[in-house]
């Protein structure tokens, strides 16, 4: 018979094995939920690890002083994240957060509403709210990891995390082998990638960093003597780890991972130097460590092929222009922040051009100034760096503890580049790491002789009424509304039901300048409402969207505002490039005064795109205002390929047809020659260029040189061997002729995309006299078309050539493509009654 003592221990065992199987089940499928984004994975991971944090507490009978010191930093700052929710009196918001109180007074003017006399602090409630959940969710992972270090120890710990990577890590491997473009073949990300670019976590960067988080982890468990698991796991497992996160092609990733192998290694070194320590032999680690590290960059390799090297060294740096601009916000909101979770509706307000979304800054700390204020955000960093400094994780005495350390610390270092800390699921592991190896080193969850009721009790409380306000609060994201009011302005609703769905979305996110530019479209669709007032709200909030520019220019222009409307379209051509085209078809019906069209056009090299636009929507109404065009253009970005040679094509074809703008052709052919001395010369639009100058010039035989020498190695090959066809029909070149065809056939070229090539050099032969070799290229071009004028051209040209049982051929593959066709039935008559008399003749 067991005692109460027994029944205790024995009670809180099986609840301290229930908070560890919560604990690994929450930091796995918080990475595999999509990052736990979604309100509603983060709600279900949430509430699993309130039950863990439950029976961790109850399980370890633990004291008000027993919980972990970090677990209440955490808490602390999730109760501030908290207090940006209360409602201030709109007085002492105007004193401590006058930008706050701005964006609630404009989005309440615009509704034609007054403002509140409470107002909260936070410009996006509901995403302030999920911020909320996610501190509950750190801290009850930080007590259940605490009290998994303190009973089993750091190695289990960083054992258990190192497994729940791998089990990320097969997935992104199945993914990639597959060729998926659904997550588990349900989920379509937005991006519409394929293969490895397809995972759980869909930004590159969170992927590269909870890999790397994995890597380190690995790596320390390579390092012991005598590991928890067969030494072959981790050793497998770290090139699949480096490979997926190589393939992310994530600089940061790069550099957290090598921050991370550094420390690891200097905090390794001591105990390496031990010669009966717990580590192995140093040449044997290095050695190892080194094998598996090339084993990794070779699957990245083999994997990604050319792209690797466009994905870590050719991409963008637009992170560091958003980390600068982000910074504008301290200054306006330096007390009280712009609430946990507002960033992504703030910033347009501050945004210079682009119609990019920025969620977040991409950098912690400027995350935490924007959104806390300074006074929290420094006591959140100062409270971090004084609880979690490297002696209070072990890393003196345990080589797990070092891994845990090193794979933490990637993590901070990458996110002072690549935001991963707002995505759960990359957070949860970090936090679960600190916990291990606080309640590893400290070993202070020391248990009650009785039992404690009370904190498990109060942890469930707390969770279940954070839960219910979470889910009807924050389940309407910036994202959602804005799909769904897009959607609805799409089903062109009444104006009075679409303006309350408006309203409804600004006051859950007032800073938002989307919502206000569709209640301007649907004004303006209705006919009875003024949308000038909500496009200047949404300018407000957002000068810099060309969008509500072009919409402004779009209502001015219908209005007769004819020179504000060109103003208007050339701040959105400034702002945002993909824009171009729309604003030129709009200009082009505008205005075809030049002058008028240059004062819409702003400088440098968005005014070159804008008129290179201009100038083909003009060529067919106004050819000379065309050619203009494109000479500003080439003036205003003098090194852009596309220009140059757009103005090449036009000089040459104006020189063709004798236009007024080239009535001094050799002024334009010498034009052309300087264009083109500038120009990319390798591309095959560039050598058919300079081939159709050198035919302008009467210099054929020189433009067949050209092509003979460039064609055979031409990135487009079809474009330039129709140039050499050209080229040797005027030069009267048959060997050329036979050359370019040779170079046809080499292409296994087949179909109605050759046809007209077969064609061309049908008709060269015929010009050059080749006669059965042109019937052979026209035969091959109307097969290839299919098409009855075709064959009826080959008929004839036989026909003159005294081939008449060739054009009876022809005439009858005509006739199967017509067979009701009169005036084809009579031709084939009379071409069989010639026939007869040449026979009769002969």
């Amino acid at each position: 018979m067991v005692g109460a003592p027994g029944r205790m221990q024995q009670t809180s065992a099986q609840f301290d094995r229930a908070s560890r199987w919560l604990l690994l089940v929450v930091v796995a499928a918080s990475a595999l939920a999509l990052g736990s984004i979604p309100p509603p994975a983060l709600l279900v991971v949430t509430a699993l690890a309130t039950l863990g944090a439950a029976a961790a507490l109850f399980g370890r009978r633990l004291a008000w002083s027993s919980v972990p010191a970090p677990a209440w930093v955490i808490l602390s700052l999730t109760l501030l994240t908290l207090l940006q929710l209360l409602k201030l009196p709109a007085f002492l918001q105007g004193a401590l957060a006058p930008a706050n109180r701005d964006a609630w007074d404009a989005a309440f003017s615009v509704l034609d509403e007054t403002t509140p006399r409470w107002l909260p602090t936070s410009l996006d409630p509901g995403a302030t709210w999920l911020e909320v959940a996610k501190g509950w969710l750190y801290a009850c992972i930080f007590i259940t990891a605490a009290g998994l270090g303190a009973r089993r120890g750091a190695g289990y710990g960083a054992t258990a995390l190192f497994g729940c990577v791998l089990v990320f890590a097969l997935v992104c491997l199945g993914h990639g082998l597959v060729e998926a473009t659904r997550v588990f073949g349900v989920y379509q990300p937005s991006t519409r990638g394929t293969g490895f670019s397809v995972a759980p976590l869909l930004n590159a960067n969170n992927r590269a960093s909870y890999l790397n988080f994995g890597a380190l982890c690995a790596f320390s468990l390579l390092a012991m003597r005598h590991p928890p698991v067969s030494r072959w796991l981790p050793g497998l497992s770290l090139p699949l780890f480096l490979g997926i996160s190589l393939l992310t092609g994530s600089r940061g990733g790069i550099l957290g991972l090598a921050a991370g192998l550094i420390v690891l290694l200097v905090l390794l070194r001591p105990k390496l130097m031990k010669p009966r320590g717990d580590a192995i032999a140093p040449a044997h680690l290095l050695a190892m460590g080194a094998g598996l590290v090339l084993l990794g960059a070779l699957f990245a390799a083999g994997a990604a092929g050319p792209r690797l090297k466009h994905l870590l060294f050719e991409q963008g740096n637009g992170k560091l222009a958003v980390m600068a601009t982000a910074m504008k916000l301290v200054p306006a909101h330096f007390w009280l922040g712009i609430g946990r979770g507002s960033f992504e509706s703030v910033f347009p307000a501050l945004r210079t051009s682009g119609n990019t979304i920025a969620s977040h800054p991409e950098n912690f700390l400027v995350q935490w100034l924007t959104e806390w204020g300074v006074p929290g955000a420094l006591l959140a960093l100062v409270a971090f760096a004084l609880l979690l400094r490297p002696r209070n994780w072990g890393v003196h005495t345990s080589i797990p503890a070092c891994g845990l350390f090193a794979a933490t610390l990637s993590l901070v270092v990458q996110n002072l580049f690549d935001l991963g800390s707002e995505v759960p699921g990359v957070v949860v592991a970090g936090i679960a790491a600190a916990g291990v190896a606080w309640g590893a080193r400290t070993g202070k969850l020391s248990r009650s002789p009785r039992r404690r009721l009370l904190l498990p009790v109060v942890a469930l409380v707390l969770g279940a009424l954070l839960l219910r306000p979470t889910y009807v609060l924050g389940r309407d994201t910036l994202e959602r509304d804005r799909e769904s009011l897009v959607a609805e302005l799409a089903a062109k609703p009444s104006w009075t039901a679409f303006r309350g769905s408006v309203r409804a979305a600004m006051l859950r996110h007032p800073a938002e300048p989307y919502f206000p530019r569709l209640a301007a479209i649907a004004a303006w669709r209705d006919g009875r409402q003024n949308p000038v007032p909500w496009i200047n709200h949404a300018l407000n909030r957002g000068l810099s969207a060309g969008r509500t520019h072009y919409l402004l220019g779009a209502y001015l222009a219908s209005r007769g505002h004819r020179p504000q409307a060109l103003l208007e379209l050339r701040l959105a051509a400034s702002f945002d490039e993909t824009l171009v085209r729309p604003i030129a078809t709009m200009l082009a019906g505008l205005t075809q005064d030049e002058h008028e069209l240059l004062r819409a056009v702003p400088e440098g090299e968005e005014g070159a795109r804008l008129l290179l636009a201009l100038s083909k929507n003009l060529s067919a109404v106004s050819p000379e205002l065309s050619t203009n065009l494109l000479r500003q253009a080439a003036s205003r970005d003098p090194n852009a390929g596309e220009v140059r040679l757009s103005l090449v094509r036009r000089l040459l074809e104006d020189v063709e047809r004798r236009a007024a703008s080239c009535a001094d052709a050799a002024s334009c052919l010498k034009e052309a020659q300087r264009l083109l001395d500038g120009a990319e010369a390798g591309s095959t639009e560039a050598i058919q260029l300079r081939a159709r100058l050198l035919m302008e010039q009467d210099n054929a035989a020189e433009a067949v040189k050209l092509l003979n020498d460039e064609c055979p190695r031409a990135s487009r090959r079809m474009p330039c061997i129709s140039s050499w066809v050209e080229a040797a029909k005027r030069a009267r070149d048959r060997r050329a002729l036979h050359q370019a065809m040779a170079a046809l056939e080499s292409e296994d070229c087949s179909g109605s995309r050759c046809a007209g090539l077969y064609w061309a050099a049908g008709l060269a032969g015929t010009s050059l006299g080749d006669r059965e070799l042109a019937l052979q290229y026209l035969e091959r071009g109307a097969t290839s078309q299919g098409s009855v004028a075709r064959w009826r051209e080959v008929a004839r040209i036989s026909r003159e050539h005294g081939q008449f049982a060739r054009a009876a051929a022809a005439l009858s593959r005509a006739r199967a493509l017509s067979p009701n066709d009169a005036a084809l039935t009579k031709e084939f008559d009379s071409l069989r009654h010639d026939t007869v008399e040449q026979l009769l003749r002969k």
